[in-house]
C-alpha cells in the first residue's frame, strides 16, 4: 500500500532501518525503532542491524573500527550495557538529567539508577510470580500430562526464554537459583498452546465459553487500510449551494448577485422598449429620446460592470473561505486520516477541485444566471404582446426539462468520475 500503510508497526520498523543501512549516512538518528518489534527481533536488529552494519558498516571483522555514529532512542534498558555503547543520555522533561557510561549512571544516585533499581524489583518480583516450584521432577511431569502436554516435552526444554534477559543487566550481581525442578510458568503456557495445537488434528474440539456457547471468530481483517474515496450519488444536496453562498459571504450577497442580474436585463429589456416607443412617436424631439437612450445604455454598462465586480468579488471571498477551511481541516487532521489517505487525493483538493472553485464555478455562474434572465425576459416580453403563447409555453417547458434532467444527470456523474479518477494520477 501508498506509504506501508499495510504494514504492522514491526514491520515498518524493519524496513525504515533497512532504508536507513542503505542510505550510508554518516549520523544515523532512530527513535526507538526495538519498541514495535519482539524481543528477539529486537535482539537480531540491535547487534546485525544498528550495531554491525550502521556502526561499523558491515564489517565483521576483529579488527573493525567505526564508520559511523548512532544516536538510539530507546527504553530498551538491556541493550545500554552492551559495550558498543559510549555514552548514556537521560532525559526528564525534555532536558538532559545525566549523562555517561552504564557504569557511571549506575553507580551514581541519580534518576538512572533509581529507574534500574525499580525496574530490578519490578523484574525479580515477576520473576517470583511466574515460577512453578513443585517437589520433584516426577510431580512436575505429571502436571505437565494433566494440563495436555505429552510426555516428550521435557522441562528442560520448558525453561527456555527466547528473549534478552532483564534481570542480568539490572542485577549483574544477583544469580537467581532455580531447583532443577522450578518451571517457568509462561514457558508452560506457551508449550502448553504448541501441544494443543499437535493434539488437535487427532481429536478437534471446538471451544467454548462458560454459558456454553461457541465464541464468535477473531477477525483477521486489518484496521489500518487505505479509506475508499466516497463520490456522491443523485442530485447536489441544496447545502452545497448554501455552503457556497455563506462562504461568499452570507445569503444576501447572493441575494445581491440575483438582483443585479435582474436589474441588468430589465434595462436591457428597457433599452429594447425605447427603440419601440422612440421610432413609433419620434416627431420633432429627437435629441430628446436619443438623451433618453444614451442615458439607458449606459446605465446599461454600468450596471453590467458593478454586476461583473460583485461575482468576481463574491466568488473570490468564496475560494478564499473554502481554502482556508480546507487548509485548517488537513493540518489539524489525525494521524490516522493521513495514514488512511492517499497523497494524491489531498493534492487532487488543493488543485483541480480548488481550481474548479476559483475558476471554473464563477463563470458557470455568471453564464448561468445571464441565461436565465435572459429567457425569462424574452419570455415575459413575448407574453405581453402575444398571450397565447403561453399556450405553447407548457409543452415546450416539459421537453427542455425533461432534457435538462436527461444532460445534467449523466454530465454530472461524468464530472464525479473524473474528479475521483484523477487522485491515483497525482499520487
Amino acid at each position: 500500500g501508498e506509504k506501508g500503510i499495510t504494514l504492522s508497526g514491526g514491520q515498518k520498523a524493519r524496513v525504515a532501518c533497512a532504508r536507513a543501512v542503505y542510505s550510508g549516512a554518516d549520523v544515523f538518528l532512530l527513535d526507538d525503532p526495538l519498541a514495535a518489534v519482539d524481543a528477539h527481533v529486537a535482539t537480531h536488529l540491535f547487534s546485525d542491524c544498528i550495531v554491525k552494519e550502521m556502526l561499523y558498516g558491515g564489517d565483521s571483522s576483529t579488527n573493525r573500527s567505526r564508520c559511523s555514529s548512532v544516536v538510539l532512542v530507546t527504553n530498551a534498558v538491556q541493550y545500554l550495557n552492551s559495550p558498543e555503547v559510549d555514552t548514556i543520555i537521560v532525559l526528564r522533561e525534555g532536558r538532559i538529567s545525566e549523562a555517561g557510561t552504564f557504569c557511571e549512571l549506575s553507580a551514581r544516585n541519580g534518576l538512572f539508577s533509581s529507574f534500574l533499581s525499580v525496574l530490578a524489583d519490578e523484574t525479580s518480583q515477576a520473576e517470583r510470580e511466574d515460577l512453578v516450584v513443585f517437589s520433584d521432577e516426577k510431580e512436575a511431569r505429571s502436571s505437565l500430562a494433566l494440563t495436555g502436554v505429552r510426555s516428550s516435552c521435557s522441562i528442560s526444554a520448558l525453561g527456555d526464554v527466547d528473549q534478552p534477559d532483564v534481570s542480568k543487566v539490572l542485577c549483574p550481581k544477583t544469580k537467581l537459583n532455580h531447583s532443577p525442578t522450578t518451571v517457568h510458568r509462561k514457558s508452560l503456557v506457551v508449550d502448553k498452546k504448541a501441544a494443543t495445537n499437535d493434539i488437535a488434528t487427532s481429536d478437534p474440539v471446538t471451544p467454548k465459553d462458560d454459558a456454553g456457547k461457541v465464541p464468535a471468530p477473531r477477525s483477521t481483517t486489518d484496521t489500518t487500510s487505505i479509506a475508499k474515496e466516497e463520490r456522491e450519488i443523485g442530485h447536489v444536496s441544496f447545502t452545497v449551494y448554501l455552503s457556497w453562498a455563506k462562504a461568499a459571504g452570507g445569503a444576501h450577497v447572493f441575494v445581491a448577485i440575483i438582483a443585479a442580474f435582474s436589474c441588468v436585463e430589465a434595462v436591457s429589456v428597457l433599452s429594447k422598449w425605447w427603440l419601440t416607443h422612440w421610432s413609433e412617436n419620434g416627431g420633432g424631439h429627437q435629441l430628446r429620446f436619443l438623451a433618453i437612450y444614451a442615458i439607458i445604455n449606459l446605465s446599461t454598462i454600468l450596471l453590467t460592470l458593478g454586476r461583473l465586480l460583485l461575482v468576481m468579488f463574491a466568488g473570490l471571498r468564496a475560494s478564499r473561505t473554502i481554502y482556508v477551511e480546507l487548509l485548517h481541516s488537513v493540518l489539524g487532521g489525525k494521524m490516522s486520516f493521513f495514514d488512511q489517505t492517499p497523497l494524491g487525493r489531498i493534492i487532487n483538493r488543493f488543485s483541480r477541485e480548488m481550481y474548479t472553485v476559483d475558476e471554473e464555478l464563477v463563470s458557470t455562474l455568471r453564464s448561468y444566471l445571464n441565461s436565465l434572465m435572459s429567457v425569462i425576459s424574452v419570455v415575459f416580453v413575448i407574453s405581453s404582446v402575444t398571450p397565447m403563447f403561453t399556450l405553447c409555453l407548457v409543452p415546450i417547458v416539459i421537453f427542455y426539462l425533461h432534457q435538462q434532467n436527461y444532460f445534467t444527470t449523466t454530465y454530472r456523474e461524468i464530472k464525479r468520475i473524473d474528479s475521483v479518477s484523477r487522485s491515483p494520477i497525482y499520487a
